[in-house]
């Protein structure tokens, strides 16, 4: 065989070889956009902002990719009504839906916990929660975040309806209060089994919650340490640790930076998975 057949057919070999690719990255780059356009019509379809409610900037501000918030209020409307945000950012911006949910023993803070990062006040009285969720809009490292809230019951009454709030979550908050070794107790064994029975795969961070009982009070002296609770959360192979005060706000934005980190990544990783999945690709 000449060398001009061989370089003929090698040629055309490589056309073909080339086409296949274009072929495949096509197909793949109609999937990741079809799942985060169903993300966004999923976040759109659940926020729920209420008049009072805040929406939160972030803005890298370092090379350890730290976040500095700062509040913002919500236009009429729902409309927002900063000022500050970076031109470069308002065309083209990403976008993307990201459902986080909370649970944990009644009385335990979850409730406190999401009205001060939401309105960045602390709730006077106690009202047991059955189900809520609230959103707000978070803007990191350039993307644009509806981050969905979700607020259950501890009250084993309300154990059939919780699953309603895990369906599509991409972050899991387990929660425990300091001052109150039982609700510690639970989250290694009822909470984290409940969470896996329904959330196999999708990350969740234990986060401590009134740490401020350590300090005042009758608590002071007894209440469970953070060398502990990291503990439980390597235990239960959690991807962090956090701790935070609803009255004193200590803490508190640190924890949804972390679960908005962990959560985006949950979903670009499950884009990844479906925009190399050869079942939904057809090359030829």
């Amino acid at each position: 065989m000449s060398i001009v057949v061989v370089t003929g057919l090698c040629l055309r070999a490589l056309l073909l070889l080339r086409k296949v690719a274009n072929k495949m990255a096509q197909c793949a780059h109609r999937t990741l956009q079809s799942y985060v356009k169903a993300h966004l019509l999923w976040g759109r379809r659940t926020k729920r902002v209420s008049e009072r409610a805040s929406f939160l900037k972030t803005e890298t501000f370092d090379t350890d990719k730290r976040i500095r918030f700062t509040s913002w209020m919500v236009g009429e409307h729902g409309r927002t009504a900063n000022t500050d945000l970076p031109m470069a950012n308002m065309n083209g911006i990403e976008e993307m839906a990201v459902k986080c949910v909370l649970v944990g023993d009644s009385a335990v803070g979850k409730t406190a916990l999401l009205v001060r990062f939401t309105s960045e006040t602390f709730p006077d009285s106690y009202k047991p929660t059955v189900f809520d969720n609230t959103g707000v809009e978070v803007y990191m490292d350039g993307v644009q975040i509806s981050l969905g809230l979700w607020d259950t019951a501890g009250n084993d009454n309300f154990r059939q309806i919780r699953p309603r709030s895990y369906q599509q979550a991409d972050v899991v908050l387990i929660c425990y209060s300091v001052a109150n070794p039982n609700s510690l107790a639970n989250a290694q064994h009822k909470w984290i089994a409940e969470v896996r029975e329904n959330l196999p795969k999708v990350p969740v961070l234990v986060v401590a919650t009134q740490t401020d009982l350590r300090e005042v009070g009758a608590y002071r002296g007894s209440c469970i340490s953070a060398a502990e609770g990291r503990r439980v959360a390597q235990e239960l192979h959690a991807k962090g640790y956090l701790e935070c005060s609803s009255l004193s706000n200590r803490g508190v934005q640190q924890v949804f930076e972390y679960a908005v980190r962990m959560a985006v990544n949950h979903v670009r990783k499950q884009a990844r998975r479906r925009m190399f999945s050869i079942n939904q690709c057809k090359v030829f």
